[in-house]
């Protein structure tokens, strides 16, 4: 008989890509559970710790949330250097099964499944956690129809000095903008992935496709067909709630997962007035008005903009403080959290960094916008950054704004294949440069982001270089990887 702490193993449920997941029975409470471990070779060496606390974060946030929409954490534990949760066991099947071969489902139905979602969304963001992996494979729907979210494993607690992963946390093809931008989330960014997954269940595909490069320019630059125009029958106010669960910047999204599940029964019950039949009503309706809670982020501005905080209404950006270098502007907080999101789109996870230095000199929205501009290093770029400050306002006077490139600065960027890649204290330029061009063999153009992200938080070199390596997910590939750049 094998035993892993006080749990024996009866069979494996399945692999991913951090261990295994076992049938298994307690046999001090004598109840069956599941059982996820981690793989031994991804606990040593110095990343080891970094992965430990990862699986620590799963079941310190999952085991918080009680709700019948969320799988059930029971414990978390070590033995013989296996680290495990215990969690509960779930009878059903992984929804992404039950859309294999482009299948799709009736509108009541989806619904029915993506409220139980979104209740548990509500929930959970209620208690200050995302998700931020939701997808098909991490939603169960049990032999009664009931929905199980699972897997809270890259869940980010809310905490008000909370910075962005050095790890990319997410599925490409379900992940927000924010989370390409490598920027602080907050629920809305389930909210996206959420419509993602009701899209693909109305369609029989998902919205954004292709490799990693091209799945990150369309979440990031293009919307997706509207879901009517690969099944007609669906109502119009359909296409306007996955359009708006869609939307690019975070703000436009639904404040929380109640209203967005109240906008998808109101669609329901339209479609189901018109043709006669039966309405899902979201369990939101059933429960009277969202209380005033740490789901609802309509104050929280921008999620890809706005520092996360422990409640649900994050403070105000730093800077909608009095400017302290030079500057005695106070800036207004939503129209700096919307600035820095369009920014963002452009420069990448500098935009903060950057925001912050130029509001501290600027002494006007213009010059503001102004000074910003020289840091983007396209034309398009610039162009688009510009169009979008003058349609929210953050310009009084911007006709005759610069549309020089960047300077030349080589403590602020070097270039590789045309592409900026940032320099840090620690890590300098021509390092940078060189792990981005051998990260790109192996995840593609988005090795810049990780890059520049990494040698932000790293605090030497060959920290710098396994925290790259853990982004490539061949183990042989990583190996090759520290090989090329001579930090085996």
């Amino acid at each position: 008989m094998q035993l892993i702490g006080r749990y024996r193993i009866d069979g494996v449920l399945g692999a991913g890509a951090m261990g295994t997941v076992y049938r298994a029975f307690d046999t001090r409470i004598e109840r069956a559970v599941a059982l996820k471990t981690i793989r031994k070779d991804m606990l040593a060496g110095k990343l080891g710790a970094e992965v430990q606390s990862r699986f620590r974060t799963e079941a310190r946030a999952a085991g918080r949330l009680v709700h019948p929409n969320i799988v059930t954490i029971y414990d978390f534990d070590e033995d013989q250097g296996v680290a495990f949760i215990a969690m509960e066991l779930v009878q059903g099947r992984p929804l992404d099964t039950l859309l294999r071969d482009g299948a799709t489902v009736p509108l009541q139905q989806a619904a029915h499944w993506v409220n139980q979602l979104l209740e548990a969304l509500h929930y959970a963001h209620s208690q200050g956690i995302a998700h931020r992996d939701i997808k098909p494979a991490n939603l169960l729907v049990t032999d009664g129809d009931q929905v199980k979210v699972a897997d809270f494993g890259i869940a980010k607690i809310f905490s008000a000095d909370a910075a962005a992963s050095q790890y990319l946390a997410g599925t490409p093809e379900y992940m927000s903008p924010e989370q390409f931008l490598g920027l602080p989330i907050d629920g809305r960014s389930d909210l996206f992935s959420a419509g993602i997954v009701l899209y693909q269940l109305l369609t029989g595909k998902k919205p954004f496709t292709g490799q990693m490069a091209v799945v990150m320019q369309q979440i990031l630059n293009q919307n997706p067909p509207p879901p009517s125009s690969a099944r007609p029958s669906l109502p119009p106010a359909v296409d306007s709630v996955v359009a708006k669960a869609l939307e690019k910047d975070a703000a436009n999204r639904y404040a929380s997962a109640r209203d967005f599940a109240a906008a998808l029964s109101a669609a329901c019950r339209a479609e189901a007035d018109s043709s006669g039949g039966e309405t899902v009503v979201a369990a939101s309706d059933r429960l009277g008005p969202a209380e005033p809670s740490g789901a609802d982020f309509r104050s929280a501005g921008p999620a890809a903009a706005a520092p996360a905080a422990a409640g649900p209404t994050t403070a105000p950006h730093a800077t909608a403080a009095p400017a302290t270098a030079g500057s005695t502007m106070v800036w207004n907080p939503e129209m700096m959290q919307r600035l820095e999101t369009q920014f963002a789109l452009a420069v990448g996870p500098m935009a903060r960094v950057l925001m912050r230095k130029e509001a501290a000199r600027a002494d006007s929205e213009t010059s503001l916008v102004d000074s910003l501009l020289k840091h983007i290093p396209t034309e398009e770029g610039r162009t688009r950054f510009l169009a979008a400050a003058k349609a929210q306002g953050a310009m009084t006077a911007a006709a005759n704004a610069p549309a020089a490139p960047p300077p030349a600065d080589a403590t602020m960027s070097t270039r590789i294949a045309g592409s900026p890649v940032q320099a840090t204290a620690s890590i300098d330029p021509q390092r940078c440069a060189d792990a981005e061009k051998a990260l790109l063999r192996y995840i593609g153009p988005f090795a810049r982001v990780v890059v520049q992200r990494t040698a932000r938080q790293s605090s030497d070199l060959r920290a710098f270089y396994a925290a790259l390596a853990q982004q490539i997910p061949d183990a042989g590939q990583r190996d090759r990887f520290l090989r090329e750049m001579g930090a085996e």
